[in-house]
This record gives C-alpha cells, sequence and structure tokens, in this order.
C-alpha cells in the first residue's frame, strides 16, 4: 500500500501528464500561476508541466521557476522526491537558457543523481564558457559515469578542444579521457 503523501505524489503526476496534452496558450496562464505559488508540490509539478510542454518556449521564466526551486532540487524532501526526480527529467530535454546556469551548477551538488545527470545534460546543451566551471569543478569528479560522461561531452562542446564523443568511445577511453579532461581543467579554469 502506497503512503498518503506517495499517493499524492501520483495523483498530481497524472495531472501533469494530462496538462501537458492541452496547448500552452490555454494552460499556460494557469500553470505559471501554480508554478510561483507557494504549494511546494503543486508548484513542482507546474514546473514540471511546463518544461514538458512542447510549445512553452519562454526560456528566462524557466531559469528563474528553476532558481527558485534549487533547494529542494539539490536535498529534496523525501515527500517530494518524486517530484525532483520527475521535474529533473523534464529539464533534462527542455532547458537552454543560458541563465540557468547558476542554478544548474547549484544541482550538480545534489543528493539525488537523476538531478545531477539532468544538471550535467542541461549544462552541456548550453555549452557556453560560463559552463566550464562547474562541469570541470564539480561534474567531472561526480561520483555517478553518466554525470563524468555528461561533464566531458559539456567541456568539449563548451570548449572546442577536442570534439565531442560517443558514449562507447567514452567506454572504451574512459581512464584516457578523464585523464586528458582533469589535467586540462586543473592547468585551464582558476578558482573564483
Amino acid at each position: 500500500m502506497a503512503t498518503p503523501a506517495d499517493q499524492g505524489q501520483e495523483v498530481y503526476y497524472e495531472a501533469a501528464l494530462a496538462l501537458q496534452t492541452i496547448p500552452y496558450a490555454v494552460v499556460g496562464p494557469a500553470l505559471n500561476s501554480l508554478a510561483v505559488s507557494n504549494q511546494v508540490p503543486a508548484r513542482l509539478w507546474a514546473m514540471h508541466s511546463l518544461f514538458s510542454m512542447v510549445d512553452s518556449d519562454d526560456e528566462n521564466g524557466k531559469a528563474a521557476y528553476l532558481a527558485a526551486v534549487a533547494p529542494i532540487l539539490v536535498d529534496p524532501p523525501p515527500d517530494l522526491a518524486f517530484a525532483a526526480d520527475r521535474l529533473a527529467n523534464a529539464i533534462e530535454s527542455h532547458l537552454k537558457a543560458p541563465e540557468a546556469v547558476p542554478t544548474l551548477a547549484a544541482m550538480l551538488g545534489s543528493k539525488e543523481v537523476d538531478v545531477r545527470r539532468a544538471a550535467a545534460a542541461v549544462l552541456r546543451d548550453i555549452a557556453t564558457p560560463d559552463v566550464v566551471p562547474p562541469l570541470a569543478r564539480l561534474a567531472l569528479n561526480d561520483s555517478d559515469e553518466r554525470v563524468r560522461f555528461l561533464a566531458v561531452r559539456g567541456l568539449a562542446a563548451a570548449t572546442h578542444v577536442t570534439r565531442a564523443l560517443t558514449l562507447a568511445t567514452f567506454d572504451r577511453q574512459k581512464d584516457q579521457l578523464m585523464q586528458f579532461w582533469r589535467d586540462w581543467a586543473r592547468a585551464n579554469v582558476r578558482d573564483q
């Protein structure tokens, strides 16, 4: 039997999925209101819907929403862990805002691996010089192999030092690639 908190999260999840089928022009204003509300679970699920909607393209708004809930994503309470995981999954494919780099850098310190993976993936996709320090300092040294792979891909994309590589290449040359990028980071990324 699921706990009442788990059942509540499942209801929110199903509602969020349903809302994503409605055009942004119709449901967007209501979701934007919920995304800034004091109702934390509803807020996270509204953001999940906003990030997942293909016709929602307010990147600056998404970055601001994400910044507002970053502490929850970094250290989600048990009753919000599922919502934090689903929101992280939604941002992975639907956020491209360079303004989100500081928030994504903070998310690299999350205790939840899926949050760290999402943050590293979005930083990889943003690929501006601003992503280099968090990828080099945090993601490159993460305990999770996928986060490290995303760091290598992101550093390659942002610096143009090497070309981006496939997961198969990373698997075959992992030790050499990690050594190369750690050496590169020590030589090129200064503490701020």
